[in-house]
């Protein structure tokens, strides 16, 4: 009940920042400033709430995702203060904690999202290499929120690239690694059945699909389910795992 009141919250919230925001651009009308700042707030730290608990209810980064709703709870709590709070009052530190929240509330859930990739062999490299790349850039921009120099600034720049084409290639990969390892004879051979046809009592075997029956003509249609990923199709066949071995979906019905 709790889980799905606070996801409830979280499409409420983004539901909001995105209405107002069309609201403002359709009818041209200039909210204040601090109404704006907030539902830009809400809708931040709403994206990085929802991602966080995408990956919590996978089973994967569990801890991680709770420090992900935390400072995202956190860090708009802050950024509502601090805008709705006269600007004199608001310390430096207040400003450097407020972009690490920032930071952090969108490393978090981007980093567990990149994790529910799944890989073996060599093909896990990339991924490590992946996660690696995205938590230095979030380290680097920390770093930066205290130390401004230009050499930094480069370094960062590089690792942002890296993390971009890591976002963007991974599940790319993802994809690749799950059609070059299906199991030679995983895949399904057309079904047989064998039946008596009620019209005119001919025994024969039918193929799955769109039949005619070999001795009156009668048309037969056999359908045949198979247990496929909901995600990416992949074929479940005696799956032993609780999760699709190509896109890493949690299978309904199979035992953790």
């Amino acid at each position: 009940m709790a889980t799905r009141v606070f996801l409830w919250i979280v499409l409420a919230a983004l539901s909001l920042a995105a209405a107002s925001g069309i609201f403002v651009i359709v009818s041209g009308n200039r909210l204040p400033w601090n109404v704006v700042g907030t539902l830009l707030s809400v809708g931040l730290f709403g994206l990085t709430s929802l991602g966080a608990s995408v990956v919590y209810f996978r089973g994967v980064w569990t801890l991680a995702m709770r420090v992900a709703w935390v400072v995202s709870i956190g860090g708009l709590t802050l950024y509502t203060a601090a805008i709705w709070a006269p600007s004199n009052r608001t310390q430096d530190w207040v400003f450097n904690v407020m972009w690490l929240t920032a930071i952090w509330a969108v490393a978090l859930p981007h980093l567990g999202l990149l994790a529910l990739t799944r890989f073996e062999g060599a093909w896990r490299g990339g991924r490590i290499g992946a996660l690696v790349t995205v938590l230095g850039l979030a380290v680097s921009l920390s770093v930066h929120v205290f130390q401004h120099n230009n050499a930094h600034w480069q370094l960062t720049a590089v690792l942002g690239i890296l993390a971009g084409l890591a976002t963007i290639g991974l599940p790319i990969a993802q994809k690749l690694y799950g059609l070059s390892r299906q199991p030679p004879g995983l895949e399904s051979t057309p079904a047989e059945v064998w039946l008596r046809c009620p019209r005119c009592e001919k025994e024969q075997t039918v193929s799955a699909g769109k039949a005619k029956c070999s001795g009156c003509g009668l048309r037969i249609e056999l359908k045949v389910e198979e247990p496929r990923c909901g995600g990416c199709g992949y074929l479940l066949y005696k799956l032993a795992s609780p999760q699709c071995p190509e896109c890493g979906r949690g299978v309904p019905g199979v035992p953790v």
